[in-house]
Formats: C-alpha cells, structure tokens, sequence
C-alpha cells in the first residue's frame, strides 16, 4: 500500500527585508507595523522565504512566518518569532502585508 504524504500546512508570512545576520544561520528582517513604523528583528533564516539570496550585506525583499493572533478591518495583530529590537513581539500590520500559503520545499 502506498504510503501517505502528509498535507503541507499553511503559514502567515509578512512582507518584510531580509539582510545577512552576524551567524551563518540567522537574518536580520526589517518590516513596518500598520503606522509605517519601521522594526527590526534578528531570527533564525528557517523562519525567511527571500525572494533572493541576500549576500553584501545588501537587504533583499522576502517573507517572514508569523502567527496571527486577531484581525480587525485592514488591521491585523501579529506575534512575531523574535522580539524585535524596538518593542515586544506582538506587533499590528496592515492586513495587505500579510500572505497565508504554503511554505517552499527547502533543499
């Protein structure tokens, strides 16, 4: 009997700028709460889809996983994975930066 794959789940990403970490295995991320106020945050790269390999030092757009606690109009609250430099790790964005899909196969 075949065996069965197991569904792939669905994960809130948030629309953020992804740059080198100091560790090989770390990124920082820059994103805007709902304000346009700008955060950053130090995270594990598992947690990041980049659109491209960022390297230079150079920020290149990507995606982080986020859990999303409460939506309310164009408003949605967020628990980010770290807390970021700025305030706690719950942070409200605009519903538009968000994006609820299936992660990438990692290589």
């Amino acid at each position: 009997m075949p065996q069965r794959k197991e569904p792939a789940m669905k994960c809130h990403w948030l629309k953020c700028k992804v740059s080198p970490g100091q560790f090989s295995e770390e990124v920082v991320v820059e994103a805007t709460d709902f304000r346009n106020r700008g955060f950053s945050l130090f995270v594990p790269d598992n947690l990041v889809e980049p659109d491209t390999e960022p390297r230079g030092g150079k920020s290149v757009d990507g995606w982080l996983q986020v859990d999303v606690l409460g939506q309310q109009d164009a408003w949605t609250l967020i628990r980010l994975p770290r807390a970021p430099l700025e305030n706690g790790p719950t942070v409200t964005v605009q519903t538009s930066q968000l994006d609820y899909r299936v992660a990438k196969e990692l290589a």
